[in-house]
């Protein structure tokens, strides 16, 4: 009978060395520039990387997915190397290990300023047409960040929104981009959106309404 203890130490044993070689660099960092604009969030970030180290290393893919999605509030350069660890220690192609490549690919375009697109739709009717226009956007380089079912009241045509009045051009491009291959969304600016300041810039949302 196998051993399933000793099993899953065998197959984390990597994942918890990549584990110290990359916190300690981290904690090693932030202790020479621990100013006081920086002590808040290197403390919060401290706290995330506790719990992230104590649930990725379970046994219950619950508690590791719930680790790597707490990646998604560390620093981007930080959350991309833990996620990219999980997935070079994750065998096979599990659950944990799909979150942990969108993860490192999420945090990957964030530092190198890539236009990010989160893709709602309103009924699952619209999922091939979500797939053209995910296409369609990672032609011209955006990263496109899954598809979403999502009811919007009030909203009765597809559209385009962007959150910084300076990514305009970008947004114009992308419309003109799914217009040529038969995709019509209209332009819309949020400015002043509450999620702003968290999203943080080159975030850009598609609605596809039915």
């Amino acid at each position: 009978m196998v051993d399933t203890r000793k099993w899953i130490e065998v197959i984390l044993m990597p994942l918890a060395v990549a584990l110290v070689g990359i916190l300690g660099t981290y904690l090693v960092t932030e202790q020479q520039d621990r100013t006081s604009a920086t002590l808040a969030n290197s403390d919060r970030q401290i706290k995330i990387l506790e719990i992230f180290a104590d649930k990725v290393t379970s046994s219950d893919d619950k508690e590791r997915l719930l680790a790597i999605n707490l990646l998604g509030a560390l620093d981007n350069e930080l959350a991309e190397k833990l996620a990219q660890a999980v997935v070079d220690s994750e065998p096979g192609q599990t659950q944990v290990k799909q979150a942990a490549m969108r993860l490192a690919a999420l945090a990957k375009a964030r530092q190198a300023h890539i236009p990010i697109v989160y893709l709602h739709i309103s009924s699952d009717a619209l999922t091939q047409e979500a797939k053209e226009v995910e296409t369609s956007l990672s032609a011209l380089g955006w990263h496109v960040e899954g598809v979403e079912s999502l009811q919007h009241k009030g909203l009765s045509h597809s559209e385009l929104r962007y959150f910084h009045a300076e990514e305009k051009q970008q947004a114009e491009a992308a419309v003109k981009q799914l217009a040529e291959k038969g995709i019509k969304l209209s332009l819309r600016f949020v400015p002043g959106d509450k999620r702003t300041a968290e999203v943080g810039a080159s975030h850009f949302e598609v609605w596809l309404i039915e």
